[in-house]
């Protein structure tokens, strides 16, 4: 049986997944400003509906088209976004305020379940999102474990969300892992507009049925700027290209690999934001570097994932108004002085 079918038929029954369930790397919400590193999830072909259909579910909020809030995954068919007031609607996603100041802000989200009927949803997947230009990106978390919960009516559920605009988005920090079930910590962030999210769905609907959830908020102060992470070892330049060399151990079956940024027109390139590069450490230590003159970025280091830094064929990339190239090959390893 399909996961999501599993987690459904559960929820039919009242029952709720533990924390021993497995963990999602593997999606994101579905737009094209969302994490690259992210793919959608396969459409279920063996999904059993528990649609109850004597139950008159609640049709909250809009249509995603309708709303001035994030994308969401394709089963997501009604959405309700907070912006400077509350929505109204019986369910929805209240932020304790709507902006904070930077260096440092915190943030309260609550799931509030004003319908008589339980609301399941996955307290480790909610979602950040940063608008630029209109456009929505998807920021964090970049993976999560896959628990069903339940917002009884009535109830409510909160986030705590401690936004830093320093910190570590090292992939053990805490927002690598969607946080605790209460709060998480988040860093690397700059000014502008963001939005929290949530989605879910009614016990004993269909999950292709969904339900968004989401409350925009603003964080006041800098812009974040993009830096190399503390693995690079050493930079050199020749000419028009710099070659960057970290300290990663890539474990017992790694060898010497290169992963390149070249200044390029693509047609149709994944645009990132500074608060998506700086947690794709790949990028993180190439784009730095392209200083004037500079068209070429090398990040050599030991990779033990095959293809090589996890790169099949070329693609193209869009940051800061500039276009690349990305590609990745194998190297021989450096010759060591006797």
């Amino acid at each position: 049986m399909n996961r999501r079918a599993l987690l459904a038929a559960v929820a039919a029954f009242g029952g709720a997944l533990g924390a021993g369930c497995a963990e999602s790397t593997g999606r994101s919400p579905t737009s094209s400003t969302a994490s690259p590193t992210r793919e959608p999830t396969p459409t279920p072909t063996d999904v059993t509906s528990t649609n109850d259909t004597a139950t008159d579910y609640p049709e909250v909020g809009g249509t995603p088209s309708e709303v001035d809030c994030p994308p969401f995954d394709d089963h997501v068919r009604r959405v309700v976004c907070w912006t400077d007031g509350r929505p109204d609607d019986p369910l929805f996603v209240r932020p304790s305020k709507t902006s904070g100041t930077l260096p440092r802000a915190t943030f309260e989200f609550t799931l509030v379940n004003g319908t008589d009927l339980r609301f399941g949803y996955n307290r480790f997947h909610w979602q950040v999102w940063k608008r630029v230009a209109g456009e929505w990106y998807y920021v964090a978390p970049r993976s999560w474990v896959d628990p069903l919960f339940f917002v009884e009516p009535g109830e409510s559920w909160t986030l705590t969300v401690a936004v830093d605009a320093e910190g570590s988005v090292a992939d053990d920090a805490d927002e690598a892992r969607g946080g605790s079930a209460e709060s998480v910590a988040l860093s690397g962030f700059g000014g502008g507009e963001y939005a929290f999210a949530v989605d879910g769905w009614f016990e004993g609907q269909d999950y292709r049925d969904g339900t968004g959830l989401a409350a925009r908020f603003a964080l006041e102060g800098e812009e974040l700027e993009l830096t190399p992470d503390d693995t690079v070892t050493d930079t050199e330049r020749d000419g028009d290209a710099v070659t960057v060399r970290t300290d990663v151990d890539g474990g017992d079956d790694a060898r010497e690999c290169a992963f390149v940024l070249e200044r390029a027109d693509a047609p149709d390139p994944r645009r990132y934001v500074a608060e998506q590069a700086i947690r794709d450490r790949r990028l993180r230590n190439t784009l730095p570097f392209f200083e004037d003159g500079v068209e070429r970025v090398e990040l050599v280091e030991q990779n033990g994932v095959t293809p090589p830094f996890g790169v099949n064929e070329p693609y193209g990339i869009s940051y800061d108004g500039e276009s690349y190239r990305v590609s990745a090959e194998e190297r021989e390893p450096r010759a060591t002085g006797g």
